[in-house]
């Protein structure tokens, strides 16, 4: 009996292993597991010599599954992680820290029509130790701007071509940047509290705070910042195995994704195509009534109060710079509309949080008339955009002219 026990666990381990190495959807692989285990169970409970041969086979498919998994994650040829949920706190984003990289993919519209992305190539990533988008020689100390948001303040760009880089280029400041990727205001003001200690700032220094307008309402918001906790050791061991095994490149290959039915793509009319995403156009023409009654608006109120509070008893000069999305830019494009006839008028989202910060006695700038007339400059002069054609996020170009313009607004210009 003991023996037989013994046989069905070795068993049921060799079965499990596709799941242990993340190597199978968990639907698929629970359903090839509830075969097998049931033959398996058959073949020792009734030592019948077909469900024996049977059990053999089936576990030999789910090591060999498993085997050829971990030989394409030593052959490097899994998908490229470069952020995650941060271990310590997994309500936040951050990169994955001490990255030197120059292949991480761009262009997430075309990604998600599935398609090529030839205007936005691959990008050069290099992050710190606390996995944001700074040179790890960069010093902490004497800082004269933090910047923080989410992808649109860590860049769809290269490190030296995203806001903080052209704020020290061009403008000689020295910035930080506490941006992540696919994070909420609140994640950001999470992100910032726990770094805020860690940074030296010099007197009068700036919190140039990016609110995205496209869905920073619409994302996570989580419970009372007072109230979060870090994850033990053990818990960020487990958490790291779950994040290994979500990298499976075996799983990555197999999966086939269908071109997303939000994204949409027509021809610019100066050449080339230009995608949008439909939930930003829709996003946008949502009333200042609607915005108010969304679920998350009392958060996202609670969670800019709560970092301007922060950032005043740490003596910086907290400023809110609103970021438009690429749909309000270049409304005129996808409506078929007059050639540069995007308005400048602010959306029910703008005029929300200008109430807001008129509240928090706060200086908040949108940006969306600055780009909406800098898009028509900059294309009759030289034929560039300020978004990327396949992406959603600002080009180089933008991001330059950004930068200028917060620099100009901070200096009262």
């Amino acid at each position: 009996m003991r023996r037989a026990a013994a046989r069905l666990i070795a068993i049921t381990l060799a079965l499990a292993s596709p799941f242990l190495a993340g190597s199978l959807e968990p639907r698929v692989f629970l359903a090839f597991f509830a075969i097998a285990f049931a033959v398996a169970a058959w073949a020792v409970a009734r030592r019948s010599a077909r469900a024996t041969h049977a059990t053999l086979v089936l576990v030999s498919v789910a090591l060999a599954t498993t085997a050829f998994d971990l030989v394409l994650r030593l052959a490097g040829l899994g998908p490229v992680v470069f952020y995650e949920r941060w271990p310590p706190l997994p309500h936040v984003n951050r990169f994955v820290p001490n990255v030197d990289r120059a292949d991480i993919p761009n262009g997430d519209l075309a990604a998600m029509a599935g398609k090529a992305a030839p205007d936005a190539p691959p990008i050069h990533l290099v992050t710190d130790a606390s996995g944001f988008r700074n040179d790890p020689r960069l010093a902490r100390q004497g800082v004269e701007v933090i910047v923080l948001g989410d992808s649109f303040g860590a860049g769809a760009v290269s490190n030296d071509a995203t806001i903080r880089a052209w704020l020290a280029r061009d403008h000689a400041l020295r910035a930080i940047d506490l941006s992540t990727p696919a994070s909420s205001p609140w994640q950001e003001y999470v992100n910032f509290r726990v770094e805020q200690d860690r940074i030296g700032v010099a007197p009068g220094a700036t919190l140039a705070w990016l609110i995205f307008g496209g869905n920073d309402l619409d994302e996570y918001y989580g419970p009372p910042v007072e109230t979060l906790r870090f994850n033990g050791e053990v818990r960020q061991r487990l958490f790291r195995m779950r994040a290994w095994r979500d990298r499976s490149p075996l799983r990555y290959l197999l999966q086939r994704n269908a071109p997303s039915k939000d994204v949409f793509s027509t021809q610019f009319p100066g050449g080339g195509h230009f995608y949008f995403y439909r939930p930003y156009i829709d996003a946008a023409a949502r009333g200042t009534a609607a915005i108010r009654a969304h679920a998350n608006f009392p958060a996202l109120r609670a969670t800019i109060a709560g970092g301007v509070a922060l950032a005043r008893s740490r003596g910086l000069r907290p400023v809110i710079f609103l970021i438009p999305a690429k749909e309000e830019v270049y409304a005129w494009v996808h409506r078929g509309a007059a050639p540069w006839s995007s308005p400048t008028t602010p959306s029910g989202f703008t005029e929300a949080l200008l109430a807001i910060c008129r509240d928090e006695k706060l200086a908040c700038f949108d940006l969306k008339p600055d780009l909406v007339l800098e898009s028509r400059r900059a294309y009759e002069k030289s034929g560039t955009l300020l978004y990327w054609r396949d992406d959603s996020h600002l080009n180089a170009e933008g991001n330059r002219f950004v930068a200028a313009r917060m620099r100009a607004l901070l200096r009262g210009e």
